[in-house]
């Protein structure tokens, strides 16, 4: 089953790249699980840039 990881800037943790969102790609292709993200904006700003950035469309939930 995945597994959930969350990007914590708020609280001293590293910034999400690029390279980590790839990362979890690979994975949830070898897992056979869609290929999706799913955060809180306000919590993980840069997030967007770095999906976007390998590649992923981004979708707002109320757009």
């Amino acid at each position: 089953m995945p597994r959930a990881r969350r990007p914590r800037p708020s609280l001293g943790g590293p910034e999400a790249t690029p390279a980590d969102v790839r990362k979890v790609l690979e994975g949830q292709r070898e897992l056979e699980v869609p290929e999706a993200f799913a955060w809180v904006a306000e919590n993980s700003p840069s997030l967007r840039a770095a999906v976007e950035a390998a590649g992923l469309h981004v979708r707002r939930p109320d757009a």
